[in-house]
């Protein structure tokens, strides 16, 4: 399909059938990235004075909350700040959800939605049918910083079997041909098929490719270095894990073109991207409010903290507060690239797959890549906190190689962690995926109690 009549035609008309306005909103969101930060501030805040007072207003357990504690939602958005409401967790979505359902709207603007629960925890919410346009809007406006239009050729490399159930079978794949999509199914990588998805990877020809990390890097490693780039492929962005140094470097060699990273989720939608400068990923901030956060109170730029994701775009089912579960920095500098959207400068990894210290310390994803980058003779590796003070360190070594490294990460690893952390190591032919094809680099098996 020609991009121009997929972008007049075809988009227009599905837009319709989904009842989505992305295509109208997308001239706003060009024109409001170029905002000063105090206007860009003051566009975000009035979205979410209409959010605060519809929740007040009409969503049980917001109204409870607020009535309770005499809060007023003009004074959270005449301060500009939400920390006297509580974080939302997941857990509490779950026992309350119908008392967080808006009473005043109507059925059909409810959509379910759920996560796939790769960490333990599954969740099930509604969005709101009528905002759903504003997520899908951001990513076009991201997919033109690299000079990638709407209509315009796109591979997936996706691990989630239910986000490509609409992509398989007959009817699928007519659909695939209309949108110009070509799905290519992460959990079937391996080394059979990795020469067939880069065939048809080069037959599509697509000028954006959207992937998995974890599996792209995988992906990199058993094709190798020594193939021509992808005909028309301008870009690469990776999201759903944890993007490191290391990863990004392998893929970009292997793929010939400039590696993205885009932070988001089925629960969180499209929150952040890199642009061509990649010094920070640039915040979707017209949709939503982002706090970094220690103990319910917003940290300074530079500091870690849990990232907490209030979305503007649903009504239905507000998401105030909402604790991503990921651990992140803000950067309070202006991006070169002359965008006032703000800056989180980086992702430290999920909460839970940090490792936490007898003393407290917490240790995350990029500790042990950085280590593990450095031994040759390691292909991948996963760590699962036992304990509070034992490790277990999957390895899984390079072909035709033995496994050698263990002293030294043994002795890096309790030099930052402590003589008493026990580590021991179980050195196997494959580490799996998990149920929606990420690949886990920390799993911690310790109780909520004991971190």
């Amino acid at each position: 399909m020609k991009p121009y009549l997929l972008r007049r035609l075809i988009l227009p008309a599905w837009q319709r059938v989904k009842r989505q306005n992305s295509l109208d909103l997308l001239p706003y969101l060009e024109r409001t990235q170029w905002l000063s930060p105090d206007e860009l501030e003051a566009l975000q805040w009035r979205r979410a004075a209409a959010l605060l007072e519809h929740a007040h207003e009409h969503v049980p357990y917001y109204r409870s909350i607020m009535r309770k504690s005499r809060i007023d939602p003009e004074s959270l958005v005449r301060n500009r700040s939400l920390e006297m409401l509580p974080l939302l967790d997941r857990l509490t979505m779950t026992e309350q959800r119908d008392s967080l359902r808006a009473t005043n709207l109507p059925t059909e603007r409810f959509v379910p939605n759920g996560t796939g629960g790769s960490t333990g925890e599954p969740l099930l919410f509604f969005d709101d049918r009528n905002e759903a346009g504003w997520s899908e809007a951001a990513i076009w406006r991201s997919h033109r910083w690299y000079d990638v239009d709407v209509g315009e050729r796109c591979a997936y490399l996706w691990g989630a079997n239910f986000d490509l159930t609409g992509y398989q079978g007959f009817i699928g794949r007519i659909k695939s041909r209309a949108l110009n999509l070509l799905m290519l199914p992460a959990w079937e990588l391996s080394e059979a098929t990795a020469s067939l998805f880069w065939k048809r990877l080069c037959q599509f020809k697509p000028r954006l490719l959207v992937a998995y990390a974890g599996a792209l890097h995988h992906w990199a490693r058993l094709l190798g270095n020594d193939r021509d780039p992808v005909p028309g492929l301008c870009a690469i962005i990776v999201s759903a894990e944890m993007l490191y140094d290391e990863s990004r470097g392998a893929i970009e060699t292997c793929f010939k073109v400039p590696v993205y990273n885009r932070y988001g989720g089925r629960d969180l939608h499209f929150v952040a991207q890199e642009c061509q400068v990649r010094r920070g990923l640039h915040i979707n901030s017209e949709n939503l409010l982002l706090e970094i956060v220690k103990d319910g109170r917003q940290v300074a730029p530079g500091e870690l903290g849990e990232i907490v994701i209030t979305r503007l775009d649903n009504f239905v089912m507000p998401f105030v507060r909402y604790r991503s579960g990921d651990m992140g920095v803000m950067n309070d500098a202006l991006c070169e690239c002359g965008r006032s959207l703000p800056l989180l400068d980086r992702i430290e990894g999920r909460v839970q797959d940090a490792i936490v210290t007898v003393d407290g310390k917490i240790i995350s994803g990029p500790f042990f890549a950085h280590v593990m980058k450095d031994c040759p003779d390691v292909r991948e590796f996963q760590v699962h906190q036992l304990a509070i003070d034992r490790l277990l360190i999957v390895i899984v070594p390079q072909a035709q190689r033995q496994f050698v490294s263990r002293p030294r990460i043994e002795r890096i690893a309790q030099q930052y962690m402590g003589r008493n952390m026990q580590i021991n190591f179980d050195v196997r032919e494959s580490i799996p995926l998990t149920r929606t094809g990420k690949r886990r680099i920390i799993v911690s098996h310790l109780s909520a109690s004991a971190a």
